[in-house]
């Protein structure tokens, strides 16, 4: 689409300079003419000609700055283009044994397999455990809560630190996290799993809570980018007589999780 504009906005320029040396010419032998064949001095004639002068360079400098400005934007979209990562979720599970060399542990974790086909990485690799619930004077909040993700299986050539990243032209490479929520209380905030969640929530009489999963990542120039793969309704009560395991609950339509985060409780 790029390609196509360009032609034309040169041949616009060009006509527009051709114009304008047209007209100048034409003024110059306007002021021939005046100087010639009327009683007006040459200070009058110059000064009638600056004029007309200032005046098609103006308008002349005016078309072709709008343009630049066009082309510029241009030149930016073509950059940002060429540094897109392209990601997708290829896979993903909820089990306490997401990693194959450790034992299961009591709570669960996230495994996400996830894929980068475009042509820049992405970095800052982080899920979004959103949560929302109805319940009003509470001595307590859960709150959303963003958690880096790291590699299952690490590489020797690139450390899986928090946040990992994802090289482009990259086909599976798998992730995980812990499901995990910010506790507000009158001692302060800490980071809660989900299985402590769903006992806080159920000693609390709260029958019921949403939940809204998404992967967060930034590309190269910083922009943020988000993908919506899951959500869930969780009956606590129910959830709790099956040890608390976020496997167990109701998945939700995957349409509600930006109504599930607009309502849930985020501390920035």
């Amino acid at each position: 689409m790029l390609k196509e504009h360009v032609p034309d906005r040169h041949a616009k320029n060009y006509f527009v300079l051709k114009f304008v040396s047209f007209l100048l010419f034409g003024v110059s032998i306007a002021a021939y003419i005046l100087f010639r064949f009327t009683g007006l001095d040459v200070a009058e004639v110059l000064q009638a000609i600056s004029i007309v002068v200032s005046i098609l360079l103006t308008g002349a400098l005016i078309v072709l700055y709008r343009d630049l400005s066009v082309i510029q934007g241009d030149q930016v979209k073509i950059m940002e283009a060429s540094y897109t990562p392209i990601v997708g979720i290829t896979g993903w599970e909820i089990a306490p044994d997401v990693l194959e060399d450790d034992p299961p542990e009591p709570f669960d974790r996230l495994r996400l397999t996830l894929s980068n086909q475009g042509n820049s990485l992405a970095c800052d690799l982080r899920v979004m455990f959103a949560i929302a619930y109805d319940a009003e004077k509470l001595p307590f909040e859960v709150c959303s809560k963003e958690v880096p993700v790291n590699r299952v299986k690490d590489q020797f050539w690139w450390h899986s630190d928090m946040g990992g990243v994802l090289p482009e032209d990259t086909t599976e490479v798998d992730f995980y996290t812990t499901p995990t929520f910010l506790l507000l209380n009158e001692d302060g905030e800490e980071m809660i799993r989900f299985d402590e969640v769903v006992e806080k929530l159920a000693k609390a009489d709260v029958e019921e809570a949403r939940l809204a999963l998404s992967l967060r990542y930034q590309n190269a120039a910083g922009d943020e980018a988000e993908i919506d793969f899951a959500t869930f309704n969780v009956d606590i009560e129910r959830c709790k007589e099956r040890d608390s395991r976020l496997k167990y609950a109701k998945r939700g339509a995957l349409s509600s999780a930006s109504g599930i985060r607009e309502q849930a409780r985020t501390v920035e």
